[in-house]
């Protein structure tokens, strides 16, 4: 198991969101009440609910990506044996070789240096940061592509629902963490259920995530089917 540590970490993150809804449940006993300023005050929160859950997305997934690229380099599998779209991720020092627009020159050489490295016995060395940057704006697209440089051919979330359940967490988050819309305002168009119902939604995906991760590395879904045998 890859992930037990994360999977302590993570937990511990989402009773941190549990708890602060359970604050926002009382609070709005308060503002049923009558309680106008611990209405706006709701309100407020609310719309900051967005960013702490999509924290706990984001780094959960992040995290996930990140320990299972450390996990494959440390099987020292050699670059002739990944399975063939894992090179999108093995060889991104080669893709970038290949189109750095600046060494126009050394093109030729690139393209082959690319190339070759795919025959070669040496052991690969992913990046395990390679999608930190496309990471700090995970959204369903980000996750699909993702997968899809892993060899992953499952959808990235459990069901279609949370696709755009995903999608609107960050897009909410965003836009109170950049100052695009007020905090008030955004969580305003939510009711405690909606926040329920998006929270419940990002522990599945999170859960679901890690699950199929494991069961990728376990499996050993980056290598070629011919080789599977020679890592167990």
């Amino acid at each position: 198991m890859i992930f037990t540590q994360l999977a302590t970490t993570t937990s511990d993150r989402f009773r941190e969101i549990q708890r602060l809804f359970a604050y926002l449940e009382s609070l709005k006993s308060e503002a049923d009440a009558g309680d106008a300023v611990k209405g706006r005050i709701l309100a407020s929160l609310k719309g900051f609910f967005f960013v702490h859950l999509y924290g706990y997305l984001e780094f959960s997934v992040s995290q996930a990506v990140q320990i299972f690229l450390q996990e494959i380099a440390a099987l020292n599998v050699s670059y002739a044996h990944c399975e063939h779209v894992f090179y999108s991720v093995v060889l991104d020092a080669e893709f970038k070789s290949a189109t750095d627009k600046t060494s126009r020159n050394k093109k030729w050489s690139a393209r082959c240096d690319l190339l070759g490295r795919q025959l070669s016995v040496d052991p690969c060395r992913p990046e395990d940061t390679i999608f930190a940057d496309s990471l700090q704006s995970t959204g369903y697209k980000t996750l699909a592509e993702v997968f899809q440089a892993l060899g992953i051919s499952q959808s990235p979330v459990p069901s279609p629902r949370q696709i755009g359940l995903v999608d609107e967490v960050k897009d909410r988050r965003h836009e109170v963490a950049h100052g695009r819309v007020a905090p008030e305002v955004v969580g305003g168009a939510f009711t405690i259920q909606d926040l329920k119902d998006r929270m419940d939604a990002m522990e599945l995906v999170v859960g679901y995530i890690l699950e199929v991760l494991e069961d990728h590395y376990a499996t050993r879904g980056f290598i070629s089917v011919p080789h599977q045998l020679a890592y167990p």
